[in-house]
């Protein structure tokens, strides 16, 4: 028998295997796609690598840094450059702390609707993302930023959405720094002022170098079907695996539909989660700025973000040439139809016009579509009553979708070791039972 079964090979199951290894656990992994990493992979596109949106690392944790410099990947650490446009401007990012980019009149009108305020300001516990941004920033910069920018990313108004759905990235006011930025610029604000990438230019290459020790434990393009859960069987594509525990990192929604006996699950509508389009232009050309990436708040782009793989590496892209990625919620019906070739185009013009960069002809248009994404209602009452139900049967959640979590890669393989301790916990439990 498989003592413990681990579903999914992205960063969450990959952290499950990694402390299940340590505490000398047998486990085996199936994992429906090719190849591990789940969103964290690199797909090349003609001659252009593109991961599925920006993938970087900010290494919080001593102990998952120590894990990344162990798998002999080089990375390169990378100061972060990236800014918000607004009309004509170019603003450094965070704009709450380069308000000096901005014309006096608004940085005069924007710094009185924020005076008397503390860092405690918009942290309410309870009430909508839309209240706290506004209650923490005021009327101005809510409008011109934090609501157009947040409603293109979640898809839907801020006012339909709990407080705290970004989780700790939500942004905290802070009154010097924001003084500060009235002033002059302010470096290496933020929680990813700093961040970790491959010089090889392929996210996925951190994550094939992850799985390797595990490889004879992995079973891929293998997808579950059902768990019967008092049988302890799980059936998949190929087989039927005999377990003593489970660790999912598969949505919340999608596990439920296939445990048996069935749970009820009229409140899985309850899980909200966006939808991003993420469209990949390669092009001959070349960068005319440093920034890694640019926020596009403007309600009249398709687009709330555009990276540009070649400034973090050269890799990414052939000589002579560079790269969008092009990152699009869904927060009108007429959004999901739009083709993707007229998303590139606008793209490219809004490029130009602001002189991002110097394009000479498109050589390749690619789109993906992430669904979930960013997961909306975390730690939702729901969620938590699914995940108590389905740890009751001996499924353990893990990951930004298992956990319904708004998870960096580094938190997912830290959750999905957290599930490891758990699993390793019940099955000690098991063993002591008379």
């Amino acid at each position: 028998m498989t003592r413990v079964l681990i579903i999914g090979a992205g960063p969450a199951g990959l952290g499950a295997a990694h402390g299940l290894a340590a505490r000398g656990v047998q486990f085996d992994l199936v994992e429906r796609a090719e190849t591990p990493g789940g969103l964290a992979v690199t797909d090349r596109v003609g001659a252009y690598l593109f991961d599925r949106t920006g993938h970087f690392l900010h290494m919080r944790s001593a102990a998952f840094r120590s894990l990344v410099e162990s798998t002999g990947v080089a990375m390169a650490t990378i100061s972060r450059q990236s800014a918000v446009v607004i009309g004509n401007a170019i603003v450094p990012y965070p704009i709450q702390h380069n308000l000096w980019a901005l014309p006096e009149a608004v940085r005069q009108r924007i710094t009185n609707e924020v005076a008397g305020r503390s860092l405690e300001h918009g942290l309410v516990a309870d009430g909508s993302l839309g209240q706290a941004l506004r209650n923490a920033w005021g009327e101005t910069l809510f409008e011109m930023f934090f609501r157009p920018y947040n409603e293109k990313l979640l898809g839907r108004s801020l006012d339909d959405v709990p407080r705290d759905c970004l989780g700790r990235f939500v942004p905290v006011f802070d009154d010097d720094m924001m003084r500060r930025g009235c002033q002059g610029p302010v470096a290496g604000t933020g929680y990813n002022a700093t961040f970790n990438y491959p010089v090889s230019g392929r996210i996925g290459d951190l994550f094939q170098a992850l799985a390797a020790p595990y490889r004879d434990r992995i079973s891929y393009g293998e997808s579950v079907e059902s768990i019967d859960v008092p049988t302890r069987r799980v059936r998949t594509t190929r087989r039927t695996i005999a377990y003593s525990a489970v660790i999912s990192t598969m949505p919340l929604g999608e596990l439920v539909r296939r445990v048996q006996p069935t749970t009820d699950s009229s409140g899985l509508n309850e899980l909200r989660a966006s939808t991003i389009r993420n469209v990949r232009v390669g092009f001959r050309g070349k960068m005319l700025r440093e920034e890694h990436w640019i926020y596009a708040p403007d309600e009249g782009l398709p687009f709330y973000r555009i990276g540009f793989p070649s400034n973090h590496c050269a890799a990414t892209c052939p000589q002579g040439s560079a790269s969008l990625s092009i990152e699009c919620g869904i927060l009108r019906p007429s959004d999901r139809d739009r083709p993707a070739a007229d998303i590139a185009q606008t793209a490219i013009q809004f490029a130009v016009a602001h002189r991002l960069i110097e394009h000479i002809d498109t050589e390749v248009i690619d789109e993906i579509t992430i669904c979930p994404a960013y997961v909306i209602d975390r730690g939702c009452d729901m969620a938590t009553q699914i995940q108590r139900s389905l740890l009751e049967r001996g499924i353990h959640c893990a990951g930004r979708y298992g956990s319904w979590q708004y998870f960096s890669m580094e938190d997912s393989f830290l959750d999905g070791m957290r599930a490891a301790r758990e699993a390793t916990l019940e099955r000690a439990e098991l063993t002591c039972r008379p």
